[in-house]
Order: structure tokens, then C-alpha cells, then sequence
């Protein structure tokens, strides 16, 4: 069976992408006032521009330096994922399905299966019926499975690291032209767009973290006591819980708190809703830990520890592939990460009641070692190889003991991505835009009052913020900046090829009809 795994390609014309996406994902509240699309390989970087563990990975076994890798716009390496069915007594074997899909389609899918009504922000999502059989009953339970970073771009790049993957895509129905169709093209958005069908423009997280002006902070989804505070639809499990008053099990794990709350929502917060299982990893331990105040965290997974399996990955130098990752976060971009949450997971699944009843239980797992590998090794090295492989073989684990506990016959499993992600600036033959370097042009030629007040005082992956007041105390014009920013260079060419305003994208919006 041929798959989609080719190498990164031209799109023939990313702008009607890109307009639709911003059109997605403009939230007056929370975005910025310019928004650009880089050229192709361009990614924006953030700080140092250096997201590279050490300098160095291996690619084919050679010793490559670079300066690492990112995310988060609408080129075919950052948002072709694959989304894959799975569940012998659901989903019909051995399609290659063409349509085109996204991660908010997932939601009302999810919510037909289960005899449900979707969340209300799910409303753009469509049910896709394509994969599954006339079958009457609902599946006993949906485990959705994340590859962080996991789009065709890291399968395509290992081409023998994921058997097992393999073999799910010859017996399940997998959609070769899904898509992520958000931007920012990053974890918080896309986990969100699974778990509540809704777009940024509705759910209100644009980015990772992002400008609160009242606030005058740059925040997460998870605000500052670590909570969904500023998720602002409700998640499929969230009013999936209303429906069936509590009574269905929802589990959601991942290593980073914004991808496992992402997909599971509001817990206790949401109107009704109870303690779900939620949990994350704590690199302050090694451990697991969770917000329960919202949030359920199990007693039996109170001792479980990373630490012998980051041993189980040195070798005599405590070294892995020649890189020093000998503490609790740099763990997270090797194989041990990959081992350590499969253990979470596996407990969590021993002790809970996941399928046994007729009530739909809803289960998230996301795998994000691919993600902190890629930007710090690029998904082209040997070292992400090594964890894509790694993650292919803690997914047989999984689903076989998700198997033995609710029966092959009674659950639909899908596999997808969040976002994919950007070549190696050192392969692509590139260089990466530094927002801090953007920022300190814009405000060296538009910003020239001393009051310690920056014109342009945020940059994102596809969006800029200005403080409009002092924009006009300067005496220039968002036109003004705007122009600038398309004629803005770097190594000699053009870094953007487009540069909306606020206006233009909500021109965008009534055209597309989005409210």
C-alpha cells in the first residue's frame, strides 16, 4: 500500500491556505494587528534563534551542526498530518481516503459514533463516515493517539521506523489529505482543535502563549495557575460528561500540561463537569503531577519515575548519540520520554474502568518526544529516527493492551498529529527569521520617543502585536508598518510573502462567513 511519505514539496499556491487559516484563527481579543506568511523554510524563531540541544545531530551518521528547528505556519511540512481509523468491529480495513480533512473534524465524528451531540463551537468540523461500517451500537470507547510533531514530513524522513504504524494503516482507513487548517501551527492550538472541534477565532488560544495587553504578560492557555482558564469552548469531553451525567470515563495524558488539557478540557471548571483524569509530566520530579484542583491525579501513579529509563538510554558515558541529556528536561527529547509515558499511560489503563459499560469513554494519549526531538535535532536526524521508532513501539504496547481491556471488536482508535514541523535551516539552505531582530527594526525606525514604551511589543509565528498608542504618538501608521514589514529581508531575499492587517482579515472572515 503506497503511502504519503514524500519528500517536502512547492505547494502550488500557499495563499488561499493561509487566508482561510488567519481567517480561522483571528480572535480580536487575543491577536496580533499584522499577519504574515514567511517564505517557504523561512520559520520565525524566537529569543536566540538557537533552538538546537548543542549544536549538532546526526543525519545518515554524519555529525550535521544547526541551529535547530520550529514551526507554525501553513507550508506542506507543517500541516499535512496523517489521520488514521483503526477498530476491526468499526472501521473498515484498507482504505486510502482522499478527501480533505482536519483535526476539527474529529469532535462531531467522534460525537455521532457515540450517539452524542457535539460541542456548539464544533459546527465548521464535519461527521466523516467514510471509514466506518454500518454498525448500531457505539464503540465502548475512542482512544486518540497524538504523534507530536508527527506529521508525513518525520515518516517520510524514516521510512522503516514505524512498522507497527504501518501495519495499523493496511487494516484501518487513513486520510492522505488531512491537513491543519489553524494557525498558529503549534501544540496548545492544535490539541485544542481535537478536543473541542472549535477554531482558534472561537476557542481563543492562538498560539502557545500569547499577548494579554490588560494583563501586560505574554500567557499560556493554562494562565497563571496553571488551569484552562482561557480555553473558551467547551472540549467534546467536556459536554460529552453533561450528556451522559458523568458517567462516561475521560483520561488524557501527555508529557506537556497544554497538550493533555488541550484535549481534555475543563474538568471540574465546565458547568456540571467532574474531576477528570488528567495528568502531565513534572520535570521538577520526574514524576507525574496535574491541577487538581480541576483535575483527577490517581494515588497509583504517585511513584512512577522517569529516572531508570533515561538510564536505560546512556551509554557508558552517559551520553545518547553523543549528546549529554542527563537531567529531567532534556529527557523529554529521547526514546526514555517515549518509555516513561507509555508506563503512565499502561497504569492508568490497568486501574480505570475504560470500556466497560455502554457509555462511550473518551481517551487522549499524546507521545510528544517526536516534537522535542525535532526542534532540537530536526526530524531529519538519526536521533528522531530513534524516537519515532521508539514511539511505533510503545504504540504496539498500547494498543494491545487497549485491546485486552475493552475488546478488538469495541473501540475506534485514531492516530494523528498535532502539527508537523520545519526542515533544518543547515538542509533547507535557509535562514530562520529571529522575531527579536524584527522587532528591534520595526521600533529602531518607527519607535524613536525614550519613554521606555516599544511600538511593536510581541511577535508569534504568524502575527504581530503593536501598541497602538504609541503608534500614533510616534505620528506613523499601521500602513506604514505594514509596508515596512513585506519589504522586510533576510539573507538578501524577501522574508514575507504576505502581510494582512486587522481589517483585511476580517474582511477575510465575512468572506468565508466565519462569525
Amino acid at each position: 500500500m503506497h503511502y504519503k511519505t514524500r519528500d517536502a514539496k512547492e505547494l502550488g499556491n500557499p495563499d488561499e491556505h493561509f487566508y482561510k487559516a488567519i481567517a480561522h484563527s483571528y480572535s480580536p481579543r487575543r491577536s496580533g494587528h499584522l499577519f504574515f506568511l514567511p517564505r517557504k523554510y523561512a520559520s520565525v524563531m524566537f529569543q536566540s534563534g538557537n533552538y538546537a540541544h548543542d549544536g549538532y545531530s546526526s543525519i545518515g551518521g554524519v555529525k550535521t551542526p544547526h541551529t535547530g528547528a520550529t514551526h507554525g505556519q501553513v507550508w506542506d511540512y507543517d500541516v499535512e498530518i496523517p489521520l488514521l481509523f483503526y477498530g476491526p468491529g468499526y472501521v473498515k480495513s484498507g482504505q486510502l481516503l482522499r478527501e480533505s480533512v482536519t483535526q476539527q473534524d474529529l469532535a462531531p465524528t467522534y460525537a455521532h459514533l457515540m450517539g452524542g451531540a457535539p460541542p456548539e463551537d464544533a459546527r465548521h468540523g464535519q461527521i466523516l463516515k467514510a471509514p466506518f461500517k454500518s454498525v448500531k451500537s457505539p464503540p465502548k470507547a475512542i482512544l486518540t493517539v497524538i504523534f507530536d510533531q508527527g506529521g508525513w514530513q518525520y515518516y517520510a524522513a524514516h521510512p522503516n521506523a514505524w512498522p507497527f504504524v504501518k501495519s495499523l494503516m493496511d487494516k484501518g482507513s487513513l486520510y492522505l489529505n488531512a491537513k491543519v487548517s489553524h494557525v498558529d501551527v503549534e501544540t496548545a492550538v492544535g490539541h485544542v482543535g481535537v478536543g473541542t472541534g472549535a477554531y482558534p477565532y472561537q476557542h481563543g488560544i492562538i498560539s502557545n502563549r500569547f499577548s494579554i495587553p490588560s494583563l501586560n504578560e505574554r500567557i499560556s492557555l493554562l494562565g497563571r495557575d496553571h488551569s484552562p482558564v482561557f480555553i473558551d469552548s467547551p472540549s467534546l469531553a467536556d459536554t460529552w460528561d453533561q450528556q451522559v451525567k458523568n458517567s462516561a470515563v475521560v483520561i488524557s495524558y501527555a508529557y506537556a500540561d497544554r497538550a493533555a488539557i488541550g484535549m481534555a478540557g475543563h474538568g471540574s471548571m465546565f458547568a456540571g463537569g467532574d474531576k477528570d483524569i488528567v495528568a502531565f509530566y513534572d520535570r521538577k520530579t520526574g514524576g507525574v503531577t496535574s491541577n487538581t484542583q480541576f483535575y483527577t491525579l490517581p494515588d497509583y501513579l504517585k511513584d512512577l519515575r522517569i529516572q531508570p529509563f533515561l538510564k536505560g538510554i546512556q551509554d557508558t558515558k552517559s551520553l545518547w548519540f553523543g549528546h549529554d541529556v542527563n537531567n529531567l528536561s532534556d529527557v523529554n527529547k529521547t526514546p526514555a520520554q517515549a518509555q516513561f509515558d507509555t508506563e503512565v499511560f499502561l497504569k492508568i489503563l490497568e486501574n480505570e474502568p475504560v470500556g466497560q459499560d455502554n457509555i462511550t469513554d473518551l481517551v487522549y494519549l499524546t507521545l510528544k518526544s517526536t516534537d522535542a526531538c525535532g526542534h532540537a535535532f530536526g526530524w531529519q536526524s538519526d536521533e528522531c529516527g530513534s524516537v519515532l521508532k521508539e514511539q511505533d513501539k510503545q504504540l504496539e504496547r498500547i494498543m494491545k493492551a487497549f485491546e485486552a481491556k475493552v475488546g478488538k471488536d469495541n473501540f475506534v482508535m485514531v492516530l494523528s498529529a498535532d502539527h508537523g514541523g520545519s526542515p533544518l535551516s543547515t538542509l533547507a539552505k535557509t535562514e530562520f527569521i529571529k522575531a527579536e531582530e524584527v522587532k528591534a527594526s520595526l521600533n529602531a525606525t518607527f519607535d524613536t520617543l525614550d519613554n521606555g514604551v516599544p511600538l511593536v511589543y510581541d511577535m508569534l509565528a504568524s502575527q504581530i502585536y503593536v501598541d497602538l498608542n504609541e503608534l500614533d504618538r510616534n505620528g506613523h501608521t499601521m500602513q506604514e508598518l505594514q509596508s515596512a514589514l513585506k519589504n522586510y529581508r533576510v539573507d538578501n531575499e524577501l522574508a514575507f510573502l504576505e502581510v494582512l492587517n486587522r481589517q483585511e482579515v476580517r474582511h477575510l472572515q465575512e468572506q468565508y462567513g466565519i462569525y
